[in-house]
Formats: C-alpha cells, structure tokens, sequence
C-alpha cells in the first residue's frame, strides 16, 4: 500500500527506534499494534530481537517515513544483541509496569545500557509506563548519557492485553507515539544538515 505522505527528497527516510525493558511487560504486543498487526500470537517470549517495520506520517512536514522498530528481549541473556541494536539508533522506548516495583527498578539498567553506549539525546528517550493513570503525569526525570544530561519524558500508555484495533490501546500525557517518532527524524543528523542547508539558502547564505 502507498504511504499516506510521499518521501521528503534528500532526506533519511527510515527511523531506527528500540522498544526495552523488562521481560513479559508487553514491549512485543505493542510494537505490533503499532505496526498494524492486531493478531494474539500468545504469550511468546521474543528471541534475541525481532523488527517491526511500518509507514508513519510526520507531523512537521508533509511526508512519512518507514518506522524500524527493534523490539529486545528483555531476558539478559541477549545481552550480545545489544551492540548491533545500538548501532544507528534513532531513538530509544524504555517500557515497564510501574506496579511491578522490580521492573521500575530495571528502568535504570536499560538506560545505563543504551544511553551509555549512544549519541541519544534529549528529545530522542521516551519512558513508558504501562497503565500509568491518566491522571498521574510524572515529571521526566534527567539521566547522565554519551553525550551529556536526557532529559527523558515519562508517558502512560493504556494497553490492557493484546489490542483488537487501533483504539484499544494509547498514549497519555502530552507525547504521542508519533510525536516521539517525528523528533527522532528530525534530529537524525542527516536531516539536520539539510535543515542547516536550508536555512542558509533562506538567510542569504546560499546560492
């Protein structure tokens, strides 16, 4: 099927973001319902990773682009996956249930393990926390990256089993998904550069 936006020319049109967190906390069954795939595969732990790849409009321009979305076990042992993951990274998505105490506790671990090892910055981390009441909204918290200080949103995502349709699962807060996804783009230092390009021509600074 055709994307709903054509590609933006010169630009990177593929984003590379990784779903973590802790095992059995449904980081699967919502990279499918993202991509479209409402099918009940069972609870079946992923091996390793496995990607999800779908079209997504972006919201500052008139284009789309192709959402790779690596989904990680959250078993340890995968550990060696990590490297490879990392690679080209675009954006990170750390899930967990905040009524599990042991898996907030593991928040830390995968942001230890990603933004460590990464060029990730503010803009490009989301938590999210399954279930959160919509009527809490957690302030983002900063963690110590490569690069400097993230500052790293908090968002509620109301998800309760496997999704039959797009409208049974969703994000509170003030980050949608899309939101997230379209801030990864931008910051891709491809598209930076252009934007840069961009601006020179529009100061005078180009011919």
């Amino acid at each position: 099927s055709k994307p709903a936006f054509p590609r933006a020319p010169g630009r990177m049109s593929t984003v590379k973001i990784a779903v973590v967190g802790p095992k059995g906390v449904g980081k699967s069954t919502l990279a499918n319902a993202l991509a479209g795939d409402f099918h009940d595969y069972g609870n079946m732990p992923t091996v390793g990773v496995r990607i999800r790849e779908f079209r997504m409009a972006l919201e500052s321009e008139d284009s789309s682009a192709t959402v790779e979305l690596w989904d990680l076990s959250g078993d340890l042992k995968y550990e060696s996956t990590w490297p490879a993951v990392t690679k080209g990274l675009n954006g990170l998505a750390v899930m967990y249930n905040p009524k599990e105490k042991m898996q907030s506790k593991e928040v830390n671990i995968w942001l230890e393990a990603f933004c460590k090892n990464s060029t990730l910055t503010s803009g490009q981390v989301i938590i999210i926390a399954l279930n959160l009441p919509p009527h809490q909204h957690p302030k983002p918290i900063s963690f110590e990256g490569k690069e400097g200080s993230i500052k790293i949103p908090i968002v509620g995502l109301q998800m309760s089993g496997v999704p039959k349709n797009a409208k049974d699962f969703g994000f509170t807060g003030n980050l949608a998904f899309s939101t997230f996804v379209d801030r990864c783009y931008k910051m891709h230092p491809d598209n930076q550069a252009l934007d840069d390009e961009d601006d020179a021509f529009l100061d005078g600074g180009a011919a």
